[in-house]
């Protein structure tokens, strides 16, 4: 039932990798007070959950004038975007005049988002390490996944980059990621346990009597963890529902009939959504403790009736008044899909802490402006992993620090001894951890 025995009243620490387990069904648990020695759960200090990161680029960016706050430091007055995160404002960092010095060639720029590799686009031009592989080959071996290079279904790419330059595949389906880390057995278990999601069936249903002798054996809060942990896996499996995803999996044989074409295919946001809600099941199940996510250049057109035209030819808007009232709408509906992730983030609990304050959170844009592919001015935010928050770093829009400073300070704080990182020239002013 499971890989090792559950924690036992004699206090005897659950171990951190416990899975419950059930026909063709394997689920990682969160971070509980039983996986802890009596002794640190006396003195919650004594057990510093670990570091994650988390990097997010959204190829077309965002309108400056959404997304820049008036003002720096302290005092800055949100933007139209910020507003809508503003209630963690606290728990994050606008970053603004920095990019990637070289660093152009237009929509290939998103290769380098996490390498600061100049010469994109130019011939004989070779990709280097990404800043997650870097992390990653610290952590190897302590999560089940090293790391998930995961990216929208229309995207070829990863962010994730080798010593040699070469991409990491990615992964591309909300779903695809979902059996990766729930589903287990044979062939015909894996395809049964498939075939019941989409019959709106949960994998919980497979590990319930395991899930229930662990429960009787934990205490008030663990099992207010556990049910809301629980309770985000069963809301994913319902979203899977709807995701086109579906579509494009190969059936297996079934009496069923297949689900049908979903009436809005380019729900990209919302499969952008499902994705984020997969990271925070992935963090907080620590089966992974380095993902990447790469939303690339799109052109569909989202369904709402209030945008007309696909997102890539609205980035182009030539300063359009009504092309840039469409853009709007899709901006505005990717800061919302953000603002959810890091509500579950900052919700979920880890040892006393929030599972925000361990994972370093990178949301931005290769492109500065995507309306003239300028890569200069990044629209940058950095949440969570126990920096000092609640600012916007304003450097010089015209002369821009290099955005591999501000990698060089995540890496020291993801415990990374490393002076620096493509094109750094030190650490980032003004930021600094708690």
């Amino acid at each position: 039932m499971h890989d090792r025995p559950l924690f036992s009243t004699r206090r005897q620490a659950l171990s951190r990798r416990t899975v419950l387990r059930g026909a063709g069904a394997v689920m990682a648990l969160p971070f509980l007070d039983a996986m802890q020695p009596a002794f640190a759960r006396q003195n919650q200090g004594d057990a510093a959950p670990p570091q994650r990161l988390l990097a997010i680029n959204l190829h077309l960016g965002f309108m400056a004038h959404n997304f820049f706050p008036k003002g720096s430091g302290k005092r800055y007055k949100p933007s139209k975007y910020l507003q809508i995160i503003d209630r963690y404002r606290e728990d994050f960092t606008v970053i603004s005049g920095t990019s990637h010095p070289g660093v152009g060639g237009a929509h290939e720029s998103d290769r380098c988002f996490l390498t600061a590799a100049p010469g994109v686009g130019h011939a004989g031009f070779r990709n280097s390490v990404s800043l997650d592989q870097i992390v990653a080959k610290e952590v190897q071996g302590k999560t089940r996944f090293t790391h998930l290079p995961l990216a929208h279904r229309q995207g070829k790419l990863s962010l994730a980059w080798t010593p040699s330059g070469a991409n990491i595949p990615p992964i591309t389906s909300p779903i695809d990621l979902y059996a990766m880390m729930f589903i287990a057995g044979t062939k015909r278990q894996r395809a049964q346990r498939l075939q019941e999601l989409r019959d709106g069936r949960s994998v919980l249903d497979a590990v319930r009597h395991a899930a229930s002798d662990l429960s009787s054996e934990l205490g008030q809060s663990d099992r207010q963890k556990l049910d809301q942990y629980f309770t985000s896996v069963r809301e994913t499996e319902r979203k899977f529902s709807n995701s086109e995803g579906w579509v494009h999996r190969p059936k297996p044989t079934t009496r069923h009939a297949a689900p049908k074409r979903p009436k809005n295919p380019a729900e990209f946001v919302q499969e952008s959504a499902l994705m984020y809600d997969m990271i925070h099941l992935a963090l907080e199940s620590d089966s992974s403790r380095v993902i990447t996510y790469n939303q690339p250049n799109l052109h569909i057109v989202l369904p709402d009736n209030r945008v007309k035209v696909g997102y890539h030819a609205l980035s182009h808007h030539n300063n359009d008044a009504g092309k840039m009232k469409q853009l709007e709408v899709i901006e505005l509906s990717q800061m919302q899909a953000l603002a959810t992730l890091l509500e579950r983030l900052t919700n979920a609990n880890e040892a006393g802490r929030r599972l925000l304050d361990s994972t370093v959170l990178l949301i931005g844009s290769n492109f500065g402006n995507a309306n003239n592919h300028d890569t200069r001015n990044m629209p940058i935010i950095l949440a969570g992993g126990g920096f000092r928050h609640g600012q916007h770093l304003a450097f010089d829009g015209n002369d821009n620090t290099p955005l591999s400073n501000l990698f060089v300070s995540m890496l020291h704080r993801l415990g990374v001894d490393r002076s620096g990182f493509g094109s750094s020239t030190g650490t980032l002013t003004g930021l600094d951890a708690k």
